[in-house]
């Protein structure tokens, strides 16, 4: 992923973060700054400690767009220090339906790891909306710029990482088997569908993103120990989970559903 952030010329405190080919553009806010985009946009209200989120959308109105709803936030809204804003210059936010999907996207996203997450808070309330065309890519630049701020319910939604493209067969040159070594095992489970599995299993399916991030490990940024006496020990040793003297998870990758 290449990125490419400088400072941005229209105001003091803003930052521009761009992603090479891709048709968005991201804004980096802190809540004094003097914002100038006054066009339609999806945002994300977060505090300093990356904690609480508000994540919102809102149209190019004769008022101004962002200037006017991020004034509106400032006094309905406290807990905020820092904004980030999602722009698509080439027109892909100028319905209502396409922004309000993103915004519905995002928060569930954000609202099933928060539930594994005492810390972390959502504050959105939206509802649920039909997904526009090539949403899927979009979504994943987005979630890839939100990990790069430090946002952490953004890491651990497997079906949402970029994706790598698979190569072209070409006619005249014949593609090589990948090794065993580097190929899936029969019936081996992904770190998602192994964490989703044991959060179902609970009866607690929000938890799932907590359950990635554990298995992360602790060479992940935002990975987390699972101690002994954490109630996802037990049931992760029981698939075949191997954990450190650090309680920090070392081994997944054997694990097994029982039949």
């Amino acid at each position: 992923m290449e990125v490419e952030i400088r400072p941005d010329e229209n105001g003091q405190n803003i930052y521009k973060i761009f992603l090479m080919d891709s048709p968005l553009e991201f804004l980096l806010v802190e809540r004094d700054s003097k914002i100038k985009y006054s066009k339609e946009a999806v945002y994300i209200l977060m505090d300093k400690f990356r904690q609480r989120f508000y994540i919102g959308e809102t149209g190019a109105s004769k008022h101004g767009g962002v200037i006017n709803r991020f004034r509106v936030h400032k006094w309905n809204k406290n807990f905020w220090n820092y904004a980030l804003v999602i722009i698509h210059p080439k027109g892909g936010f100028g319905r209502d339906a396409d922004r309000k999907w993103y915004e519905w996207r995002l928060s569930e996203i954000a609202k099933e790891f928060a539930n594994g997450e005492d810390k972390v808070k959502i504050l959105s309330r939206a509802g649920e909306q039909d997904m526009p065309y090539g949403a899927d890519q979009n979504l994943n630049v987005i979630l890839s710029v939100c990990r790069l701020i430090g946002i952490s319910w953004a890491f651990y939604d497997g079906e949402h990482q970029e994706s790598v493209p698979m190569p072209k067969k070409s006619s005249k040159t014949k593609l090589e088997p990948k090794s065993s070594a580097s190929r899936q095992k029969e019936g081996q489970l992904s770190q998602t569908q192994l964490a989703k599995f044991i959060a179902k299993r609970a009866g607690k399916p929000g938890s799932s993103g907590h359950i990635w991030l554990m298995l992360a490990g602790k060479d992940c940024k935002n990975g987390r120990r699972c101690r002994k006496d954490s109630e996802w020990r037990k049931p992760l040793e029981e698939v075949g989970v191997k954990f450190g003297n650090d309680d920090y998870v070392i081994e997944w990758h054997n694990a097994r559903i029982p039949s």
